[in-house]
């Protein structure tokens, strides 16, 4: 099993990793450029590609919140079943990292105000390509802002790598993570193929991601542990 206090410091070490490599290395720019046709200037994909869109973005998402409300409704169920017992943090753990990880993530994209690759110069648009660290110090907030950093959508399927958590051996664990990451870059990738994220979006989605959830670990453990403490103390 996991120790989530320490996958916490490593996901942070990373996400400082990530963020300082891609700025300082340009492979944002580098990776978008192989996607875009500068001479015809559309992308890979087209974003109303109907069968695409469907698969990866409307018909994912729909899949998603379905998906959050059935964890939602066995949750509530093994909390008056005992033979669910063993479940119970796992489904807490997942129910709520399908919540907050698109949530800390739309929070993300609201305040950092980094451009996408289709609105950059380059590719079309008229804003001129931002980083991070750019930003952050960034004294001018004037004229339109963008909401394009981190990947918002693939956050939906990283939150899946908190099933983790309810594997109940090494080959179910596995599973999951295969699964999260799957999902996540499918999206991640697809939105990065019709110019709507870098690279750097969908890595740091999924470095938060990873991060959210064993900090949610940690709280139910902690929770778990003094709900213990106050039974045997009764």
């Amino acid at each position: 099993m996991i120790l989530s206090s320490r996958q916490v410091l490593w996901s942070l070490a990373a996400l400082f990793v990530c963020l300082v490599a891609f700025e300082l290395f340009g492979i944002d720019l580098l990776v978008q450029r192989l996607l875009f046709d500068s001479q015809t200037g559309t992308w890979l994909l087209g974003s109303a590609e109907p069968l695409m869109r469907f698969l990866l973005y409307d018909g994912f998402k729909r899949l998603l919140i379905l998906f959050a409300l059935l964890v939602g409704a066995v949750l509530v169920l093994a909390t008056f079943s005992s033979r669910c017992t063993k479940y119970r943090r796992g489904l807490r753990i997942v129910f709520f990292s399908l919540l907050l990880v698109p949530a800390m993530v739309g929070l993300g994209k609201a305040t950092t105000n980094i451009p996408c690759p289709r609105d950059i110069a380059e590719f079309g648009g008229t804003a001129i390509h931002t980083g991070v660290w750019e930003s952050a110090f960034s004294t001018s907030r004037t004229g339109r802002r963008y909401r394009c950093f981190p990947a918002g959508h693939a956050s939906g399927g990283f939150a899946l790598l908190s099933l983790y958590f309810l594997g109940q051996n090494r080959r179910q664990r596995a599973a999951a993570i295969t699964l999260g990451l799957s999902l996540g870059w499918a999206t991640g990738i697809y939105k990065m193929a019709i110019g709507d994220h870098f690279l750097s979006h969908t890595v740091v989605t999924m470095i938060l991601a990873w991060l959210i959830i064993n900090l949610l670990a940690m709280l139910e453990r902690s929770y778990s542990r003094s709900t213990l403490a106050a039974r045997k103390a009764q």
